[in-house]
């Protein structure tokens, strides 16, 4: 029989200890899986709030479905989705003052007020920059090839609504790795997305999720392990024993010949000091966006605001606290009947002081935000608050030296597989497609 650890029982490693479950078995190969989670509740960053009717997310409210991960996990788990409104394709930048409806298409941007007549002319001779092979901040690559304003008012707002990141710390490579590979492959981004649409179309994709939000996902995924989830487990150290893994915890400890981590890097950085120094140290260095999530419910005919789309990022010089307001109840049914939803996300790596807000203080900032960019001065009949300090991992300059060891590693010791959202990836998305590769990967050697 071949036991099988996975470490964390966020949506990477439920998705694949799911994966591994199913493949073993389809293929007759007597196993045992254990999943170790710290939290008694799984899901990591993704979990739903019901109450007085209103349904709030934790994080991230859903996942396109351009990429085939996240649908195939879906088809396997035989969990119905349900598509978003069209009015999510409604998407808005906050700046000067003003909601700036983005286009559909990418260029029609040069033809909207939010970027200036000069900021205009520097984009356009994006075709004319050098072409720089090597790594650089996003801030660094965005400006050097489309101008300052172009990051502060496009891509800085893109970066804050992914990573809740800082642009001028991110790397492009670890961050956004097929924009580089535009001005690598084809020596500009305004070619490479030409050539890329000729070859393959430009599809946007629709934002998917389901009834009672997220978390229907999440337990779908601990209905199908069941047995193999073991809660409130927070793994102490990883150690070699020949060739089996042992993990120890309080308690107790479980050898196996294949360990999968889906830990957060910081916990990695913990359960590893003894088992490999330099991991450690590199896991501890990677770090993490806080966030406070506030959920704000009011009843639609006392409020003079339309709710016409998906929601609007900020500017980068328009940014107090908040960096991004979403409109959950016109993208999903998230609010009773006659009632909106809306959620702010309130921090991120460029505002980590927040770490210090109480919810009451979170509170009073959603609510000074929403007067300031929308003019709702109602007071909300429904608020809630999440924070999560450590929300977001930040792909910052040094991550591909950090990616790059573990891969190294991994050749060294058979049978062990790092992930989760630290290392492959923060979206959804991200986070099954890698569930599905390292269970190929595993199995190949089996």
């Amino acid at each position: 029989m071949i036991k099988v650890a996975v470490l964390g029982g966020g949506l990477s490693g439920l998705s694949l200890a799911f994966i591994l479950k199913k493949n073993l078995k389809q293929r007759g190969i007597d196993a045992e899986i254990k999943l170790f989670e710290k939290e008694k509740t799984l899901g990591g960053t993704i979990g739903t709030k019901k109450i007085d009717g209103f349904i709030t997310e934790k994080g991230a409210n859903g996942f396109l479905d351009n990429k085939p991960y996240t649908v195939k996990l879906c088809e396997d788990l035989n969990i119905q989705t349900i598509k978003s409104n069209e009015k999510a394709k409604k998407r808005y930048i906050y700046s000067k003052g003003n909601l700036h409806l983005l286009p559909e298409k990418q260029f029609l941007i040069l033809f909207r007020n939010l970027i200036s007549p000069l900021g205009r002319l520097k984009f356009m001779a994006e075709p004319l920059i050098k072409q720089n092979i090597e790594d650089e901040t996003v801030a660094e690559f965005v400006t050097r090839r489309l101008g300052k304003e172009t990051l502060i008012k496009l891509i800085g707002p893109l970066v804050c609504g992914i990573y809740a990141g800082n642009p001028w710390k991110m790397s492009i490579k670890s961050a956004f790795p097929k924009v580089k590979s535009l001005e690598e492959n084809y020596g500009g981004l305004i070619k490479g997305m030409l050539t890329m649409k000729k070859k393959s179309g430009s599809p946007e994709g629709t934002l998917l999720s389901f009834k009672n939000g997220l978390s229907d996902l999440i337990q779908k995924l601990e209905e199908n392990l069941g047995e193999n989830i073991k809660r409130e487990t927070e793994i102490k150290e990883i150690r070699k024993e020949g060739k089996d893994f042992v993990v120890s915890f309080k308690g107790g400890e479980y050898k196996s010949q294949l360990l999968f981590s889906c830990l957060p890097s910081y916990q990695l950085s913990k359960a590893t000091k003894k088992f490999d120094k330099k991991l450690s140290y590199l896991c501890k260095k990677i770090p993490y966006a806080p966030i406070h999530v506030a959920a704000l419910g009011y009843k639609k005919d006392e409020v003079d605001f339309p709710f016409d789309g998906f929601g609007f990022l900020y500017a980068l010089n328009s940014i107090r606290s908040t960096i991004g307001i979403l409109w959950d109840s016109s993208i999903f049914p998230r609010a009773p009947e006659g009632y909106a939803l809306i959620r702010l996300f309130i921090g991120g790596a460029m505002r980590e002081n927040v770490k210090e807000m109480t919810k009451k203080q979170v509170i009073q900032e959603a609510l000074s935000e929403v007067e300031r960019t929308m003019h709702i001065k109602t007071p909300p009949i429904f608020t809630d608050v999440t924070t999560c300090i450590n929300a977001i991992p930040q792909y910052n300059m040094e991550h591909k030296e950090i990616t790059d060891y573990i891969e190294n590693l991994q050749n060294i010791h058979k049978g062990l597989y790092l992930g989760g959202n630290a290392l492959k990836g923060v979206g959804i998305n991200d986070c099954s497609r890698s569930a599905y590769e390292l269970t190929d990967e595993a199995l190949g050697k089996i």
